[in-house]
């Protein structure tokens, strides 16, 4: 029973991990929290063993928008909707040690595409992350 309950495990692992892996071909996908993971499990001779892995938040985003990415037809158009946007300053020391203060750009808001399903049109949203 144990044999079966592990290999189920990995099997469901192993699904979770295809959500978030590839590179998508219409939309930019913010996954640089994701690849930090990787890269730090990779330091200590691991890998991550599935959804639990990651962050939640991080995890979620980036499987829902390669989800909307396959799904959706570039042929009759994404759009990004842009919600809120806000500039923000920052400050950071230079190689001197010196604060400079500089600006940073936020922003949040959604794609918009269209899939073809069977002579008929669906409406897809998929969530953007903040960049």
């Amino acid at each position: 029973m144990t044999a079966e309950i592990n290999e189920l495990q990995q099997r469901e692992r192993q699904l979770e991990l295809k959500k978030i892996a590839g590179t998508p071909k219409n939309i930019k996908i913010n996954e640089r929290t994701l690849e930090a993971y990787k890269d730090e499990y990779a330091k200590k001779g691991m890998s991550p063993e599935g959804e639990k892995s990651y962050p939640q938040e991080d995890y979620h985003l980036v499987s829902k928008q390669k989800k909307f990415d396959a799904l959706v037809d570039p042929k009759l158009g994404i759009r990004k909707i842009i919600e809120t946007m806000v500039r923000q300053p920052i400050t950071i020391f230079n190689k001197q040690g010196k604060p400079e203060v500089k600006d940073a750009l936020y922003y949040n808001g959604y794609y918009y595409g269209m899939i073809i399903v069977v002579d008929m049109v669906a409406v897809l949203h998929g969530i953007s992350s903040v960049t």
